[in-house]
């Protein structure tokens, strides 16, 4: 299946995507925030996983991390930047279900709470309001139809060593995975 299955990046524009993205960056001065969006080639045999949110039972996270047009799409998620384990393997991320009805809510906390050096100006309310404009602005309300998944693990160089956080949504329907990244330094 993965000789067949492409991860081809897909370009956005939407103005609440970019202003929550703009609320995040100015809340990390220290880190940084990366967003990218791809396309998975159709195939059954991943459609099939991916309706019965079974994909770590067919390698995905591997293979998606070491994907060459991730890293194209990325640059800053380069495979030469991936962490080694214990035994030298790549250490790629452990993830954690996540829902796509309270990820709204966890953008918001991370806009209130701020990064080592600076929070959020506006209100919870705002900072919540935000998360929510980005949520539609990439699955719409369709909350069951797209998987969220998250992880806190510094898996990559490019994640300071005080906060890091990874999340991957993937919009069932219309084969997209969104990989969002956020990490800030002392």
């Amino acid at each position: 299946m993965w000789w067949d299955i492409r991860f081809d990046p897909e370009p956005f524009e939407n103005s609440a995507i970019d202003e929550c993205l703009k609320a995040l960056r100015e809340t990390r001065i220290h880190g940084g925030i990366l967003l990218g969006c791809f396309r998975v080639s159709e195939h059954k045999v991943f459609d099939w996983f991916a309706s019965r949110n079974r994909l770590d039972e067919a390698n995905f996270f591997r293979q998606f991390f070491v994907s060459p047009t991730v890293a194209v799409a990325l640059p800053e998620l380069r495979t030469e930047g991936l962490l080694l384990d214990g035994d030298g393997f790549f250490g790629l991320p452990e993830f954690e279900w996540g829902s796509s009805f309270t990820l709204d809510g966890e953008i918001a906390e991370k806009l209130v709470i701020g990064g080592c050096h600076m929070s959020f100006p506006g209100t919870p309310t705002e900072a919540k309001e935000l998360g929510d404009r980005f949520c539609k602005a990439i699955f719409g309300e369709r909350y069951t139809e797209t998987q969220v998944y998250r992880s806190f693990d510094r898996w990559h160089e490019w994640f300071s060593y005080v906060e890091h956080l990874t999340w991957l949504l993937i919009d069932k329907r219309y084969r997209r995975i969104w990989l969002l990244c956020l990490t800030d330094n002392d």
